[in-house]
């Protein structure tokens, strides 16, 4: 008893050990061994999934001219033991053990005849979460309803003349692995049966196209055959119910789901397997070497950033101490303006003191156009002569006045736009280095983005060595 122990142990330690296939052989890899696992479950109408019976079907080939004996261990996942039969027609198994939730099933000696085959047939009940999601939803007359479930039976109302739709959504949700070097879904066959009472319904409609539309005693039987892959599959199922006048309550049956998973030989799988680890190795490599390239130059770039940032930053202060001169350089015109514009105004009260004396001379001018002698009765008043030299000598001092006062004015205009040049440039100054400190602080934030991304290659590049 304790050997038979200690070979069961054995034979579980080489199931964990290649996690590849749920079968294995001891002897050599001339046998041919493969299984073949259908999977029937129940779809409730209220969306309950059932748990799977399973029926196995392992097949020992010999394409030898010699008869030979093998020993075949068999590993169900989390499985019920007290539902494990043998199928009509099959050897029991030398001993079956219960380990972490997984029967394990030895038979050993099992004599195959040469050129020939033996079938080892049992089915069991599992609890194993199944590889499909299944989502149902039922309407009457366009109007979406809810089963109405009565002592573990489902029902709905239906009048003469309803129109009733199943609407039933299955998603293949098996691991994903390499197939042909690439990451798929595992295909899936499928069988959907789906029943309605005939009595209560005419034939039905349906998308896809069935396999079959059977009329059985009591009932409708439409079923769909395929395989799944990556893509849902979406089944529409209509029917009209008959226009006898009936009213009243309808059983709903549950709809049949099989699935069938082959697990090919271990020399397959184990090929296959390496095929794929190969092909990963190879992906890695070539990640490797294009993420060593991309550190490289995040690197040179990041180190680029930095001085990039730095220049900016002295060129930021340059622009800043040119905005204060410039702007110093126009409060020092502003101020140089100030002694002109008073000089302007003295000017303007000077041109129009000499224009008032102007005048008063051009009346007198006026005035001694007359006789140079005015009698009054008794008295003779003799006028001298004017001298119009002063006449001219103010006209003189008139025009240097306004010539001053015009070059002044000039001055005066081109300080006016020296200082508003000064303070043009000092706001465009300001705002350049306002602008280049923005332009900073984005390098900045590149930079971090950047520094983070090379401990990321770093960190991927260290994952990959350790692969």
């Amino acid at each position: 008893m304790k050997l038979e122990k200690l070979v069961a142990i054995a034979a579980i330690a080489l199931i964990i050990l290649l996690r590849v296939v749920p079968t294995s052989t001891e002897l050599s890899t001339e046998m041919k061994l493969s299984k073949l696992e259908s999977v029937f479950y129940r779809l409730l109408p209220d969306g309950t999934l059932s748990d799977g019976e399973a029926e196995v079907t392992i097949r020992v080939e010999n394409p030898s001219d010699e008869e030979k004996a093998i020993t075949v261990v068999d590993r169900i996942a989390e499985a019920h033991l007290e539902s494990f039969s043998v199928l009509s027609g099959s050897p029991e198994p030398s001993t079956k053990d219960v380990f972490f939730d997984h029967i394990v099933c030895v038979w050993r000696d099992i004599v195959v005849p040469p050129s020939s085959d033996v079938e080892l047939r049992y089915s069991v009940s599992t609890f194993k979460p199944p590889p499909i999601s299944v989502n149902i939803t039922y309407y009457v007359n366009g109007e979406k309803i809810s089963p109405v479930e009565l002592e573990g039976d489902y029902y709905i109302m239906i009048n003469s003349g309803d129109m009733l739709t199943i609407n039933l959504t299955v998603e293949n949700l098996r691991d994903s692995m390499y197939i042909d070097g690439e990451m798929l879904k595992p295909p899936l066959p499928y069988s959907i049966e789906v029943r309605i009472p005939k009595n209560n319904f005419l034939e039905p409609e349906s998308y896809p196209e069935p396999y079959m539309v059977y009329s059985l005693s009591e009932d409708w039987s439409v079923t769909w055959i395929g395989v799944m892959e990556e893509e849902p599959l979406n089944i529409s199922l209509s029917a009209k119910a008959r226009t006898t006048e009936f009213t009243g309550e309808v059983e709903l049956k549950a709809v049949r789901i099989q699935l069938q998973l082959d697990a090919s030989s271990i020399a397959d799988q184990l090929e296959e397997v390496l095929k794929s680890y190969n092909a990963s190795l190879s992906e890695l490599e070539n990640m490797e070497e294009s993420l060593s390239n991309m550190h490289r130059l995040m690197t040179e770039f990041s180190k680029g950033i930095s001085s990039s940032s730095k220049n900016l930053e002295e060129a930021q202060f340059q622009l800043m101490e040119l905005s204060k001169a410039l702007r110093n350089a126009s409060q020092s015109v502003e101020s140089a303006r100030t002694p002109i514009k008073s000089v302007i105004l003295v000017l303007n009260s000077l041109e129009s003191n000499l224009t008032k004396m102007m005048d008063v001379i051009e009346e007198i001018q006026r005035n001694i156009g007359q006789p140079p002698n005015t009698t009054i009765p008794n008295l003779t008043i003799p006028i001298p002569p004017f001298d119009f030299s002063l006449e001219e000598e103010l006209a003189n001092i008139l025009s240097r006045v306004r010539s001053t006062k015009s070059s002044l004015y000039a001055a005066d205009k081109a300080f006016e736009t020296m200082q508003a040049s000064f303070s043009e440039a000092a706001d465009y100054a300001y705002n350049s280095s306002l602008v280049l400190g923005e332009l900073q602080q984005s390098l900045r934030s590149v930079g971090i983005i950047t520094n983070a991304s090379i401990r990321l290659i770093e960190a991927s590049l260290d994952d990959i060595g350790s692969r």
